[in-house]
Formats: structure tokens, C-alpha cells, sequence
């Protein structure tokens, strides 16, 4: 067990997760299968990695670029929803509070980070840069965008492939460094977050220009220097984590509870996880038994 070893949880990502794997699951008339995927992979994670040490990170609220770029993230709305859908999505969100302030409080866990305006990605940030930039840090997410936090102390790793990302593989793949990634994404843009980049400029060929390997006779070498610059700058502002004025969290002890382990299990009827409080069975330097 490596008690200096912490897990940064991108909470909304495991969330979704959740919703997609087991989210149709309900008790008494209530959904719970985004809280009990949840929590199936916190265990899963506290299995893997061997540690109590998990700081958990939500979005909350508007994301505070929208102000600067209307557009961040207008992709992923439907036009039109239809009333089950609306259904759907309000009990995701009631699951995600719930978890949030109810459930993990309840079991014990106090390291639970959100901010109004930001999004995970910024307090997963500034926790990696600020407070445990010497630490031994796990990103548990599937988002490129946190590449920029691999560095020799942080990692990413991805729970659906069962894959890490490391320096060496960033390099490997990408021939570029992690902490520069918000470069790549600035000049590229960003697909899934509807930021728009230099026209006809991926990833590949942001690296290429950045590194100074695209030839300056290319055509899109012209076109890096005369629209880049702007696109750049613009961009940055959205790319480049944490967004400005993140506040820096403070990392508490836990205090688990067995009877709050149970008591949690028994609200969301989940059977199968009863029997054995698995954060009492291992010790982090964050984890105090009650």
C-alpha cells in the first residue's frame, strides 16, 4: 500500500460513466444506478491502486467560459428532448447532488472539491500544480484535456480501457510533453468542447508547427502564421488549465464510518455490496477508522 499515493477523481466523467453502463437501475421507485456505478468503481479503484487517498472533483454550476466564448460546449445540447429524456437527465443530476453532498459525506469521505463556474478539470489542476504538484497523483478520467497535468508525479488513468497515460507514453504517442497539451488544443481547437481552431490544423500538425518541424513552405504553415496568433490567444484563455481565479482546496482527513458505509447501502438498496466496508480494510495516510 503506497499511503502517499493520491486519486484525483473526475467525478462528472464517472458519473456519466455510470449513467451508461448501469444507469438504469432503481430502488423503490428511485433511480440510484449512477450512485451505485459510482461507487462499484471507487471500490474497483480502491482495489487497483491500494489507497484511501481519493479527492473527488465536480463541475458546478455554468462553466464560467461561457462568458468569454458563448459557444463553449453548445455542441453537446439537443435541439429537442423529448419528456423521457428530460426524466433521464433530471434524475442524473439528482444522483450527482446526492452523491455529492450526501452519500460520500456519509461514508466518510471529506476531500469532495466543487466551485460554482468551474469544472473538474480546473480543480483536478489545481490540485496536481498547487497543492500536490510532489505527490504521487492519479487522474482517474478518459479527457485528453488533462493530459497537460501528466508529469513525472501525475499520471492518468483510464478506467474504462484499464490503461495509463504517463510522460513516456505521451511522448511515445505524441512526441510532445504533457504540460504544453493546452498549446496543441489552442492552436487545433477542441472538438468535443466546440472550440474552434486554425482552420485545416489538427493535433498532429499543431505538434509538427509548435516543435518547429512543419516545413515553412507548407501551405498551412502560412496559414498558422497568419490567423494563428489570434486563434491562439483566444483560445489559451479556455485551453490552459485551471481557469483563471480557481480557488486552491484544502485536503482534510477522512473520518470513515461503517454504519454511514452501511447506511448508504441500504438507502440505495444495494445488497451485493453489504458485508464489508472496503475503506476500512485499507488504510491511507488520509483515513481514520470510526
Amino acid at each position: 500500500m503506497d499511503n502517499n499515493l493520491y486519486i484525483i477523481l473526475d467525478c462528472h466523467f464517472l458519473c456519466y460513466r455510470a449513467l451508461f453502463t448501469t444507469g438504469d437501475l432503481s430502488y423503490k421507485d428511485i433511480k440510484t444506478g449512477v450512485v451505485y456505478g459510482f461507487l462499484r468503481d471507487l471500490v474497483s479503484l480502491q482495489e487497483h491502486f491500494r489507497t484511501n487517498n481519493f479527492l473527488f472533483c465536480f463541475d458546478y454550476g455554468v462553466s464560467k467560459r461561457k462568458k468569454i466564448y458563448p459557444e463553449y460546449k453548445a455542441n453537446r445540447k439537443k435541439p429537442d428532448i423529448t419528456e423521457e429524456e428530460k426524466k433521464v437527465l433530471f434524475a442524473f443530476r439528482q444522483q450527482i447532488a446526492k452523491l455529492r453532498e450526501e452519500y460520500l459525506p456519509a461514508i466518510g469521505f471529506n476531500n469532495i472539491f466543487y466551485q460554482k463556474g468551474y469544472e473538474a478539470d480546473d480543480i483536478i489542476a489545481v490540485l496536481c500544480k498547487d497543492v500536490l504538484s510532489y505527490k504521487k497523483n492519479v487522474i482517474v478520467s478518459a479527457d485528453g484535456d488533462l493530459f497537460q497535468l501528466v508529469t513525472a508525479n501525475t499520471i492518468m488513468w483510464n478506467p474504462i480501457t484499464k490503461k495509463e497515460t504517463t510522460l513516456q507514453t505521451l511522448t511515445t504517442k505524441y512526441d510532445f510533453t504533457g504540460p504544453k497539451w493546452w498549446q496543441v488544443k489552442a492552436l487545433a481547437g477542441c472538438p468535443s468542447d466546440n472550440i474552434k481552431g486554425v482552420k485545416g490544423v489538427g493535433e498532429k500538425t499543431a505538434i509538427k508547427f509548435l516543435q518547429g518541424r512543419l516545413p515553412t513552405h507548407h501551405k498551412t504553415y502560412r496559414t498558422i502564421m497568419n490567423e494563428g496568433e489570434a486563434v491562439y490567444h483566444s483560445n489559451k484563455k479556455l485551453t490552459r488549465l485551471p481557469f483563471s481565479k480557481c480557488n486552491t482546496p484544502t485536503i482534510s482527513p477522512n473520518k470513515f464510518s461503517n454504519k454511514g458505509w452501511q447506511d448508504v447501502l441500504e438507502i440505495l438498496g444495494m445488497e451485493s455490496m453489504k458485508g464489508r466496508n472496503p475503506f476500512l480494510s485499507v488504510r491511507g495516510t488520509h483515513g481514520k477508522d470510526t
